[in-house]
C-alpha cells in the first residue's frame, strides 16, 4: 500500500512524542476553553444531519413514485437519470467524509 515505511514511522513518533511532551506542557498551564468552537461545531454537525434528512426523504418519495420500482433489481435505466439515486449517493460520501 505504501511504498515506504517512512510516513507510518514518522505519524507514530509524532504521536508518541504528543502523548509524552503533552502532559508536561500543559502541567502548569490553564485549561482552554472549547465552548465556543464547540457550538459551532455542534451547530455544523445539527445543520449537515438536517441537509442529509432532507435529500434522503427527497430520495425516498421521488423513488417511491416510480411505477415498478424494485428495490433489488431495479435496472440501470433509473440509474442513468441521477435525479432519485445521485443526491443519496452524494450523502453517503458526505457523511463518510464527515467521521473521518
Amino acid at each position: 500500500m505504501i511504498a515506504t515505511p517512512w510516513p507510518t514511522i514518522s505519524l507514530v513518533a509524532f504521536y508518541l512524542f504528543i502523548v509524552k511532551v503533552g502532559p508536561k506542557v500543559m502541567e502548569n498551564r490553564k485549561a482552554y476553553s472549547l465552548r465556543e468552537v464547540l457550538i459551532v461545531y455542534n451547530l455544523a454537525l445539527v445543520a449537515l444531519s438536517a441537509w442529509m434528512m432532507y435529500e434522503v426523504s427527497a430520495a425516498v418519495c421521488c423513488l417511491s413514485f416510480v411505477p415498478a420500482f424494485r428495490l433489488v433489481t431495479q435496472s440501470s435505466l433509473l440509474w442513468g437519470k441521477g435525479d432519485c439515486v445521485t443526491p443519496p449517493l452524494s450523502v453517503c460520501v458526505i457523511r463518510w467524509l464527515a467521521i473521518r
